[in-house]
């Protein structure tokens, strides 16, 4: 059946937005967007009977990107900066931190899941093996000040 998926040994069924897009200079087109409980489809291998879908920290509910961006940039120094950090959702990055005084400092943003028995490199099948744990809390990520490299 693929308008299901395999999932905690039982079937759910794949969650389908109908929409129109409108086309300069044509006729609107409708398109269907396809979601799993880990997020929209990408792409569907017909012949594998396989649909692949994103899973996104920055597509959970309650996500505002960018917002996080408003405390940083009052930050006065380096432990305000990290603190403001712990509230940056989205998109995972790199933040520098530099200061008239010299001090320089690198903290990562973004939410970043707890996956307890794999890396995150490679695809993984949707079925509940993989699920995430949660996520790392901000104090929880390497940051570094003043490096001496």
């Amino acid at each position: 059946n693929n308008t299901e998926y395999r999932y905690n040994g039982g079937w759910e069924p794949l969650s389908v937005l109908h929409e129109t897009v409108r086309v300069r200079g044509g006729e609107p087109r409708p398109v269907d967007l396809t979601f799993t409980r880990h997020g929209p489809v990408i792409y569907i291998d017909a012949e594998k009977h396989r649909a692949y879908a994103v899973r996104s920290a920055w597509l959970s509910p309650g996500m505002s990107p960018y917002f996080g961006s408003v405390g940083y940039m009052r930050a006065r120094t380096f432990a305000q900066f990290k603190q403001s950090m712990m509230n940056w959702g989205a998109p995972t990055e790199n933040q520098v931190y530099a200061d008239t005084k010299g001090n320089i400092g690198w903290v990562p943003g973004g939410l970043a899941p707890i996956r307890p028995n794999w890396d995150g490199l490679l695809p993984v099948p949707g079925d509940g093996r993989y699920e995430w744990a949660g996520f790392w809390r901000g104090d929880q990520l390497p940051s570094s000040y003043n490096p001496k490299s």
